[in-house]
């Protein structure tokens, strides 16, 4: 039998001895290679394999005969080319190997089978495909050839494995031992899921040999992620007593203590390991994570120094990298080793917030290289437990996640990139969801009586199963967890899929059930859930509050680490679910999310009705004084939601209430109680700290029931901040007993808050410490008030629970998700080189920090000119230097000052949101503090690192894609505060509307121009009903018109021609179009005007309701608090006067200047903001109120603008009063489109023999 080879390019055959035959010589020859490659010398062995296969060759027909021989020879040749990385190539040899065995299948080519398995195992890397049944994969034919492809590499290996095992089997003398191979075999089996396969294969191995301790040794882990862990520790023990002088033993066996919660064992075996090996740099690990668990952050850090070192020593020893990889997962375990549970006071917070980022930061300005990689994610993580801490120091902790996350996309991509297969084309991504169900995982580690599975149990079990196919994933699920809240679940669900803890494994199980949505229950309380979220494992992604802070794993930064990487690949976590009731207004909610955040209008929990409260358990029963001579304040939170500024209010509740008693649960770790304990004393003076030892007390922890009984018992429970109760109020709240909640110094989700809200009732809220220690004690010192409250309370609690209303929500969610374009997250950004100036020169400040800079381009265009401005320095000055350079008018320098003073006070607001630009080999970080003006601040970071024009124009668009807040009223209201030349009034209240009564005057102001007004008056006539029987009189109630130095027969003509207007003829003294407007506005009876000069032409379609109407509505509209509307278009000059409608509508800012705004009736309008650099912001060197058509209050004029007096002498009298109006705190607005056409060429000054300076120029 003749076989054709693959993988040719054999060496040139040498002259063969006439005395040998062609397999002699091949023998020959492999004796020779085979001494070579054992010697070190593969290079040169790998020529003469060549040959020896080569002279074997049919030249007839190129083929080479079945043997057993060829076969030998191949699978050396394949050693042999591993050996020198040639991994294509050695895949090949034992493909030919395996071929060519003379037996029939399996064959007996077990070391061909074993070697291939090991190179799929260990160089293929490791797949994105799921994994087929293993039972397939038996019974198909082993002998074809295995691809080098990654989508299927390790179940061609798993494959190979259970063929070399079956041959193994039936061979008497194997020449490879059998027990290496079952191990090599049952790690195989472990990587892709199948855990109970591998644990077979050990038991196996310790079957043939119970003395073998590899195989004990892995066979005690692998128990442990069964969470079988009596039979880990059997198994243990049996290895240690064969080898009591085993580091790694004492090692694993530590692990499997630690897992049953025996830590002073598991700290023993780790001391002994040490004690055996001091560069075992595992053990010395695990004792630092020990260290740090318990609070001695000193110590753990310590401890992760003597690793980092000790895999150092053992890289240089072998040159073996996985040693490195091991040193740099240790450095970050220590840099995040920083964060205690327990804080010892507000200034400690402050430095530990600092000593976290700034690590952080220092891990992540590392070059990727061999000793940066991280590979072992998962015990990587170390005590620093994910950063989960970090969300009770109260800060807005979006950077600090998303700086941890990073650290994972740089370093970890090759362990942790990974895309479903049913995705990696990109065609299911934009395809909608239609004929079929939608098919939705939920996963979760808690899926049991834990605040997760409680608070998500009740949208799983009660989505449509007419829209919804519902996957279950619980993440390596303990027996002794599955309770009745499991069971319940595990019931509701289509289908359940339990997760080994190996992420990789995991994934790919996740990744089988090709799904629509994925739901993380929590994201960073468990590691591999964690860390599965960097995969791309369904169409789409989200997180629930689970644990209530964004997970900063998105997919704009996954991108930005592995640009080359197809995007639709890259995972992350595309939604964060929240409520409209759960997000505080201190800043805008989307920027504290590095997901898409994602509002429902309720509560987003299906919460069940919680447990009735354990019956027969008294004060007494908890080791509390059980009479009414004492007042109870619980707070049954674990303490280290403790925040340092909430012992004050503590020490403020004991001083207000005398017979106060504060209860706290005892913490999970003695040492804990005994730092709070420590930490309260030390914030009282010592005439207090006895009452204070005295008067708080620790229970000890409960069940569910024993929960509900104890916070029923109490006369009031405090709510801790910056992070409140959730699940725990849910159920405080079903006893009725009252919670008061601080609004302001809860930090994450309002959720406290927005069940009070849910509930309607809003006696426990407070807004300030003063409200808080206030309402804490009126409740618990007032029994009758303390009676109202839980009778309200208990009157609306129903409401909490079981609500259709929030599983449609989720319903909503989940369809419109699926079929919408994926969010693009909000992450790094890598700034393209062609938005770089290889000309910019530096602009910092000798010798001080820059704190704003702007190049501004004079009308007079005599170049630009570049304002710089330090820190701590008034930029006044600055502006009024730069107005006297260009001879500026009064006008052009209140803007500049508005500019700079917005530009530099800046600082004095806070940090909202935060992000990086990846600058060449620089990181610059980009602080957006609440109320920037988004295009100045794009200015001043283009200025400062060299952007170009485009490149500015570029970071602009990014900033308002990445702060979509940058648009509200509110936001921009604090930028106007930072302008310090302002005193803004407070707004007078909208009016509102009598019915059948007319609110309007409309005004004219006339001049010498009789035709003009001939024309305004009858367009205006005619297009909004007036005259006689018009129907604009229910609105308008005068039309009145102040004519300014006309002569008698036009003012006869006028009146000829419009009886029903009421006219004013003004004195040649009284000239003046100030002294007309401030006429007026005396005159006017109304509090609505409307206002024209005799030149603006009503265009047709332009009727009342477009005038008058429509703008009425967005000055009646409370929350806009608008003073002026007009009613054309302001974003260009012809706009605004409609001088060339072409112009206005193809200039590309037609309907951009100002911020879009929706009026409580629907109307649409723009509001304009002087000052503003934002792209598209046009005309914005004007301050607002303006002369030109509109609708004003009077009321608001009068108050904002020094009592609507025309300042009379001013030569620019319009342009002075509308800079007082914007100082004076005025709004202005405009409509959308073109009403009006401004129809005068020669001013009336002009006319008027008054001509101003400028009105000839």
């Amino acid at each position: 039998m003749q076989f054709a080879l693959t993988g040719g390019g054999h060496a040139v055959l040498p002259r063969k001895p006439p005395d040998q035959s062609p397999d002699q010589y091949a023998h020959s020859l492999h004796v020779q290679a085979a001494s070579l490659h054992s010697s070190g010398r593969s290079a040169d062995a790998l020529p003469l394999l060549d040959s020896a296969i080569a002279s074997l060759v049919d030249p007839g027909t190129s083929t080479i005969p079945v043997s057993a021989a060829s076969s030998n020879l191949h699978n050396t040749q394949g050693v042999v080319r591993l050996s020198l990385k040639q991994t294509g190539a050695a895949l090949a040899s034992f493909d030919n190997a395996i071929l060519l065995d003379a037996s029939p299948p399996p064959g007996e080519a077990y070391n061909a089978f074993f070697n291939r398995a090991n190179l799929l195992h260990y160089h293929v890397p490791a797949p994105p495909l799921p994994p087929s049944l293993l039972q397939t994969l038996l019974d198909s034919n082993p002998k074809r050839a295995a691809v080098p492809d990654p989508d299927a590499a390790i179940f061609q290996a798993l494959r190979d494995y259970a063929s070399a095992l079956a041959i193994l089997l039936e061979t008497p003398s194997p020449n490879i031992s059998v027990l290496d191979f079952l191990n090599q075999y049952s790690l195989c089996a472990k990587h892709v899921g199948e855990l109970h396969l591998a644990a077979d294969l050990l038991y196996r191995a310790i079957e043939l040999d119970p003395a073998h301790l590899v195989s004990r040794g892995n066979l005690s882990i692998l128990l442990k992620d069964l969470q079988d862990l009596p039979a880990a520790k059997a198994q243990s023990l049996a290895a240690i007593e064969i080898a009591p002088r085993n580091a790694q033993l004492r090692h694993n066996y530590g692990l499997v203590l630690q897992a049953l919660s025996d830590r002073r064992g598991a700290v023993q075996q780790w001391t002994i390991a040490v004690g055996l090996d001091p560069d075992l740099h595992q053990s010395l690990s695990s004792l630092g994570h020990e260290r740090g668990h318990g609070g001695d952050l000193r110590g753990a850090r310590d401890m992760y120094d003597r690793a980092v070192e000790a895999a150092l020593r053992k890289h240089a020893e072998t040159s073996d990298s996985s040693f490195l990889s091991a040193a740099a997962s240790l450095r970050l375990q220590k840099a995040t080793c920083v964060v205690p549970h327990i804080y010892d006071s507000l200034e400690h917070v402050e430095a530990v917030r600092g000593e976290y980022i700034s690590g952080l930061q220092a891990i992540l300005a590392q070059p990727l290289s061999p000793s940066t990689e991280i590979a072992d994610v998962v015990t990587s993580t170390g005590s620093g437990a994910l950063g989960y801490y970090i969300i009770y120091q109260g800060f807005d902790d979006i950077y600090a996640r998303q700086l941890f996350a990073q650290v994972y996309w740089k370093f970890s991509s090759h362990e942790l990139l990974f895309v479903a297969p049913y995705l990696e084309s990109g065609e299911a991504d934009m395809q909608p969801v239609v004929n079929r169900k939608i098919k939705v995982g939920f996963h979760g580690a808690f899926f049991f009586r834990h605040s997760a599975g409680l608070l998500t149990q009740g949208v799983i079990k009660t989505l449509d199963r007419s829209k919804f196919e519902v996957v279950l994933f619980v993440q390596t699920p303990e027996d002794e967890l599955k309770d009745d809240i499991y069971t319940s679940l595990a019931g509701s669900a289509d289908k359940v899929v339990e997760l080994p803890p190996d992420v990789s494994a995991a994934r790919k199980l996740v990744a089988a059930e090709e799904l629509d949505m994925l739901v993380f229950t929590e994201i960073g309380m468990d590691s591999v859930t964690y860390f599965l979220a960097f995969a791309r494992l369904a169409k789409r992604t989200a997180q629930f509050w689970g644990h209530a802070v964004t997970s900063g794993i998105n997919v704009a930064d996954g991108a930005f680490f592995n640009p080359d990487v197809p995007r639709h690949w890259i995972g992350g976590v595309d939604y964060f679910v929240s409520s409209k009731l759960f997000e505080s207004d201190r800043s805008p909610p989307q920027t504290r999310y590095a997901e898409e955040l994602y509002l429902m209008d309720g509560l987003t929990t299906r919460f069940e009705v919680p447990l009735k409260p354990k019956e027969g358990l008294t004060l007494a029963s908890f080791g509390l004084p059980d009479d009414d001579l004492h007042n109870i304040y619980m707070c049954p939170q674990t303490l280290y939601k403790l925040h340092p500024h909430f012992d004050k209010l503590l020490v403020r509740i004991l001083e207000r209430d005398p017979k106060a008693i504060v209860v706290f649960p005892v913490a999970q770790r003695e040492e804990w109680t005994e730092s709070l304990m420590a930490r309260l004393l030390s914030d009282s003076s010592a005439s207090k700290s006895e009452y204070v030892r005295d008067r708080i007390r620790f229970v000890p922890r409960m069940d569910f029931a024993e929960f509900n009984a104890f916070v029923k018992l109490a006369n009031v429970i405090l709510d801790p901040y910056p992070v409140g109760g959730g699940r725990s109020s849910l159920e405080i709240f079903s006893t009725g007993t009252p919670v008061v909640m601080h609004y302001e110094k809860t930090h994450i989700l309002q959720l406290t808050y927005g069940q009070y809200r849910t509930m309607g009732v809003e006696g426990g809220i407070a807004y300030s410490d003063d409200e808080y220690v206030d309402l804490a004690v009126k409740i618990a010192t007032d029994r009758e008030e303390e009676r109202r409250m839980r009778g309200e309370i208990l009157a609306n609690v129903w409401k909490l629970y079981d609500s259709d209303g929030v599983t449609r929500e989720w319903e909503e969610f989940i369809e419109y998700a699926v079929n919408h374009e994926r969010p693009e997250g909000f992450g790094v950004e890598r700034i393209p080189a062609r938005f770089l100036d290889p000309n910019h020169r530096g602009i910092e400040l000798p010798g001080k920090d820059l704190a704003y800079a702007v190049k501004l381009q004079p009308d007079t265009g005599e170049g630009n000119i570049m304002v710089r401005v330090g820190e701590g320095e008034d930029p006044i000055p600055f502006a009024q230097d730069v107005g006297e350079l260009v001879s500026a008018e009064y006008v052009k320098y209140r803007w500049i000052a508005a500019v700079l003073q917005r530009g530099v006070n800046r600082l004095e607001s806070q940090i909202v949101h935060t992000f990086e630009l990846e600058h060449g080999s620089e990181r610059i970080r980009v602080d957006v503090r609440e109320g920037d003006d988004l295009g100045s601040l794009a200015t001043f970071i283009g200025l400062r690192y060299g952007f170009t024009d485009e490149g500015i124009g570029w970071l602009g668009g990014e900033l308002r894609r990445r702060v979509p807040a940058h648009a509200d009223r509110a936001w921009v209201e604090s930028r106007q505060a930072l302008d310090k030349l302002r005193t803004p009034e407070e707004t007078v209240a909208a009016g509102e509307l009598e019915e059948h009564q007319c609110y309007l005057t409309i005004a004219f102001t006339t001049c010498k121009r009789l035709d003009l007004f001939l024309q305004t008056a009858a367009a205006l006539e005619k297009n909004l009903g007036l005259g006689p029987g018009g129907g604009a009189w229910g609105a308008v109630c005068e039309v009145l018109v102040v004519d300014d130095s006309s002569s008698e027969d036009d003012r006869r003509t006028m009146q000829r021609e419009f009886p029903w207007m009421k006219f004013v003829f003004k004195k040649a003294e009284d000239k003046g179009h100030a002294k007309s407007m401030n006429l007026i506005v005396q005159m006017v009876k109304t509090r609505y005007l409307m206002y024209f000069e005799d030149d603006w032409l009503v265009l047709e379609g332009a009727g009342l309701k477009e005038m008058v109407e429509e703008p009425m509505q967005v000055l009646l509209d409370e929350g806009a608090g608008v003073m002026q509307v007009l009613v054309n278009d302001q974003s260009t000059r012809t706009c605004a006067e409609a001088s060339d409608l072409e112009d206005c509508v193809g200039n590309g800012a037609f309907g951009r200047a100002g911020w879009r705004r929706r009026s409580a009736g629907g109307v649409s309008y723009l509001e304009h903001e002087f000052g503003c650099l934002e792209d598209g912001h046009t005309f914005t060197h004007w301050p607002g109120f303006s002369l030109n058509p509109g609708v004003t209050d009077l009321a608001r004029m009068k108050r904002h603008c020094g009592g609507g007096v025309f300042d009379e002498a001013a030569a620019r009298f319009e342009q002075e009063f509308s800079v007082r109006c914007y100082d004076g705190g005025a709004r202005t607005a405009h409509m959308d489109g073109v009403k009006v056409k401004h129809l005068g060429e020669v001013s009336s000054y002009v006319l008027n023999d008054a001509a101003r300076p400028f009105d000839n120029v």
